[in-house]
């Protein structure tokens, strides 16, 4: 279900002040409360421009994978933590990253690039 860019902006706006929970607002609008949780996490980290849909997919480069992963366990930033510090859109990225990585430390091969 796609929602509106207002209604998101209204949610999160009201979620922030305090005035509902993740759960009512997700109730009200007919999503799971864990997409408030990013409609939450992009308004943090990209601002107002951060609840538009995007038209184009975001690219990042292999050493801001690295430096991004690098982060979560040298740093132990939370994944919303290093999400917001390296302005990724989604934790499940990050989450792939984390498991792709892991996967080359299992091999053998040695530090990721």
């Amino acid at each position: 279900m796609l929602v509106a860019y207002e209604k998101k902006l209204a949610a999160v706006e009201t979620h922030l002040a305090g005035l509902a929970t993740l759960r009512e607002l997700a109730g009200l609008h007919g999503v799971h409360h864990s997409t408030i949780e990013k409609w939450i996490h992009n308004y943090r980290t990209f601002g107002r421009e951060g609840l538009r849909r995007s038209k184009t997919r975001t690219r990042y480069t292999e050493p801001d994978k690295i430096a991004a992963v690098k982060c979560y366990y040298e740093e132990q930033q939370t994944l919303y933590g290093v999400c917001r510090k390296y302005k990724i859109h989604s934790i499940s990225t990050l989450q792939n990253w984390i498991i792709k990585y892991e996967a080359k430390l299992s091999l053998g091969i040695g530090e990721a690039k």
